[in-house]
């Protein structure tokens, strides 16, 4: 790698942890410090490439009041573009992360007191937690929901954080959605097969007249509840917003 191919790397991998296969939890340590960002909001993430260098956005999983490093919540993709080269990334390596943040799907243009629901596929989980791990985010809400939906219960990321999350909150609750895998009903927060199944949840309910509900990660995942909450009265950008995923 030629001086100029290092000279873009401007952050080291601190962290990996692997949870599920082509499923981790990558955390890196800019060398000029934390970006400022508002939960939601992205990073670019790259990796040098015979062709240069290759870089991607993120969702970024942190809340911004850690200023040690940023979490991000990332799955092998087939087909994708980068996702390929983060699968090797280790300890100690170095990697590319752009100095400002982007995107829009944020809390910043919800009123204060409506009812928070998020709803997210695999990764899509990501910009949620930083949500949840942000106080000010949780502060005067008369309740905070997030639902997960996944393949397999090894998929579910950050389940005994929102586990412990909901039990320290009684506005905050957590439900998840596992679709391959036996349903482990020894587990109050696995409570269906599919995202749909979720929003039924007395607890999670959406309200049009009271909620907005965000929507993020697979695309038909997203089309289909958009046409959902839409048949039940919430309109885009009002009370309902999304990002896909690849």
């Amino acid at each position: 790698m030629n001086l100029e191919a290092l000279s873009v790397l401007n952050a080291t991998v601190s962290e990996r942890v692997d949870l599920a296969a082509g499923l981790f939890i990558l955390r890196i340590v800019p060398d000029e410090g934390v970006a400022d960002f508002l939960p939601g909001q992205s990073l670019q993430l790259g990796c040098i490439t015979a062709d240069g260098l290759l870089t991607r956005p993120y969702s970024i999983a942190s809340s911004p009041l850690e200023r040690r490093y940023v979490e991000f919540y990332v799955s092998s993709v087939r087909g994708g573009s980068l996702s390929p080269y983060l699968m090797r990334v280790g300890v100690g390596d170095r990697i590319h992360v752009s100095a400002q943040a982007s995107g829009t799907f944020t809390l910043a243009s919800v009123p204060p007191d409506a009812g928070i629901i998020l709803i997210g596929s695999g990764t899509g989980l990501g910009p949620f937690m930083s949500m949840v791990r942000t106080p000010f985010c949780l502060e005067g809400r008369p309740r905070l929901c997030v639902l997960h939906g996944v393949r397999h219960r090894a998929d579910l990321g950050y389940h005994d954080e929102l586990v412990a999350l909901a039990s320290r909150n009684s506005h905050f609750h957590y439900l998840a959605a596992v679709s391959r895998d036996a349903l482990d009903f020894a587990d109050p927060a696995v409570q269906g097969r599919r995202l749909e199944d979720l929003i039924a949840h007395s607890a999670c309910a959406p309200d049009p007249a009271a909620d907005h509900v965000f929507l993020c990660g697979n695309p038909q995942m997203i089309d289909h509840l958009a046409g959902v909450l839409t048949e039940r009265g919430f309109r885009a950008p009002h009370n309902l917003s999304f990002e896909k995923y690849w």
